[in-house]
């Protein structure tokens, strides 16, 4: 499968084509395509669980949804928002149990920039890195035991390493710090 944000809207395609069948075997429709519209705001990020069974997105304000891909209503699992600004990137982990989501923070506000949770609660797996001024750019979740995710910023050149859960940043090597490792401009994926 093939997700992308368009506008409030999140596509899902069959990469198969349309010789592929439809992505819901019980629906109706034989397309190969799928266009979710829960948004109420543009689509910034979205993913499909490693289990197939769940699509995560976030969108410009800040709301991060997880919806059903395999139920032909696509019934919303959870929703909340979760930073004060926009979604820029996000990841499951390899079980489907957990994501990781990073953004920009509102820059009056307190808030995080980067978050791990549970998908079906929304609570809080550890604490991840904050970057300058708030703003992290991209983050990814290795898939398998034992996890470990790293966010970039947009603002500085620090990539911060973190293992868990419950996450927690990897402390230096030998006095080094791990989180220099980018050392010109920002890290866009």
């Amino acid at each position: 499968l093939l997700a992308y944000p368009s506008g409030k809207h999140v596509v899902v395609r069959n990469i198969d084509g349309p010789s592929a069948p439809p992505l819901l075997p019980q629906s109706a429709s034989k397309l190969p395509v799928l266009v979710y519209r829960g948004h109420l705001y543009a689509v910034t990020a979205c993913k499909v669980a490693p289990s197939g069974a769940y699509m995560v997105s976030g969108d410009q304000r800040g709301c991060l949804r997880v919806w059903a891909l395999d139920h032909e209503e696509h019934l919303v699992k959870y929703e909340s928002p979760m930073l004060t600004g926009p979604i820029k990137d996000l990841d499951w982990d390899g079980e489907s149990k957990r994501i990781a989501l990073c953004g920009e923070r509102d820059p009056q506000g307190s808030s995080e920039c980067a978050k791990a949770i549970q998908w079906d609660t929304g609570v809080t797996v550890g604490q991840l890195s904050q970057h300058l001024k708030g703003r992290a750019a991209s983050l990814s979740v290795k898939p398998n035991r034992p996890f470990r995710i790293v966010t970039s910023g947009r603002d500085d050149t620090k990539t911060y390493f973190h293992k868990g859960p419950p996450f927690e940043k990897i402390p230096p090597k030998d006095g080094e710090p791990e989180d220099s490792a980018h050392t010109k401009g920002a890290v866009n994926c």
